[in-house]
């Protein structure tokens, strides 16, 4: 009988898992972004359009701080309230105050090149496109194909 198709059951979960937990916690920090920037609007706030950065690099933790300081003083706000309050709720509210309140850490240490570059030496995160290439995009033999075919451990 044939492993591949449990593998590759096993590597898709291993995938989803951490995927679907940063998930959680991202989401309420980009609701938390978007708010305070929509809410800037009428007060002349204005950002520049930038392009992403996709090289390796790292967030200095006084950027992360500089960024997203409201972020995390609204939610650790939120969940020292409802310690004082309602404590039972707190694993609910983790949900969606947990994220904002570890904005900072999650900044600077998801964007450390070492968990990127571990994540991807383990397959987490890897699309089916760069763990088995079809013919026709081997074909084209892009750079970026060679870059993310699996490494020997």
């Amino acid at each position: 009988m044939n492993d591949f198709p449990r593998l590759n059951r096993r590597r898709f979960l291993a995938s989803v898992a951490p995927e679907t937990v940063f998930f959680i916690l991202l989401s309420p920090i980009m609701w938390v972004g978007h708010t305070l920037f929509l809410a800037g609007l009428p007060f002349g706030r204005a950002i520049g359009w930038i392009g992403q950065v996709r090289d390796d690099h790292s967030v200095p933790v006084t950027l992360a701080l500089r960024q997203l300081w409201p972020h995390t003083a609204l939610g650790l706000g939120v969940i020292g309230i409802l310690a004082l309050t309602h404590p039972a709720a707190i694993p609910y509210a983790l949900l969606i105050a947990g994220g904002p309140a570890l904005a900072i850490p999650l900044a600077v240490v998801t964007a450390w090149p070492a968990v990127g570059n571990a994540l991807a030496r383990i397959g987490i995160g890897r699309l089916p496109e760069e763990t088995a290439p079809p013919a026709a995009l081997m074909a084209l033999a892009l750079p970026a194909i060679a870059a993310a075919a699996p490494r020997p451990a």
